[in-house]
């Protein structure tokens, strides 16, 4: 008799064995396709937070633009004699600005109002800017400025954990931050203003403050 030329276990697979086979190749491509869509989401997540990052950093570089160009006060005054000042506490800041934030507003000096707001459903607070060209003989009178409440204000940073400003004056005791600052009381601007916020737990901690320095002029 005649021997085959190769044993018998050699000429296939069994069923068997292409059933364990193509259980294998599809656990193994799950598991590729499962570390690729991880991949992919944590990709997506990087680049929305890269946008939302490079997005703060020119809001914060544009307040801190608006702040240092704060027009002097004591040498604008409309027609009835009234001076526009700056003044703040730690949740608002009022001044006039020779830098507009708001492009319609552009070639203009501009009435400028930050303001924190609260949510009280969530507790985080948002920055809003208030801006308008400054109009003389109107009655406007920038020692009691606030924002226009037929206005809406452009938001600026939203979701936060706590927003507020400080003013760097020169005590008794050399420089110290404050918490206000009333340009009707006081002459010239504060040496700094410094603009703190902090966001949420779990989404990066304090961001880096804002410190504007103010020209001093003397009077």
């Amino acid at each position: 008799m005649r021997q085959a030329p190769f044993p018998p276990s050699a000429e296939g697979f069994t069923l068997l064995e292409l059933l364990i086979s193509l259980a294998i190749s599809v656990a193994v491509a799950a598991l590729v396709f499962s570390a690729l869509n991880v991949g992919v989401r944590a990709w997506e997540r990087g680049e929305a937070d890269s946008e939302d990052q490079q997005r703060a950093r020119v809001v914060m570089d544009m307040i801190g633009h608006q702040i240092r160009s704060a027009f002097p006060d004591q040498e604008l005054v409309d027609p009835e004699g009234r001076r526009f000042v700056m003044k703040g506490d730690a949740q608002s800041l009022s001044f006039i600005s020779q830098v507009p934030m708001l492009p319609e507003n552009f070639g203009h000096l501009v009435e400028v109002h930050y303001l924190v707001q609260e949510d009280e459903s969530t507790g985080t607070r948002s920055l809003f800017v208030f801006e308008g060209p400054v109009l003389f003989g109107t009655g406007s009178d920038t020692g009691d400025m606030a924002p226009d409440e037929e206005k809406e204000g452009q938001r600026l940073f939203s979701d936060m954990e706590d927003i507020r400003f400080s003013y760097l004056v020169l005590g008794k005791d050399g420089p110290e931050w404050t918490e206000e600052w009333d340009g009707t009381k006081s002459k010239g601007f504060p040496v700094a203003v410094m603009v703190s916020m902090r966001q949420q737990e779990g989404q990066g901690g304090a961001l880096p403050p804002i410190i504007a320095r103010l020209e001093q002029r003397v009077r």
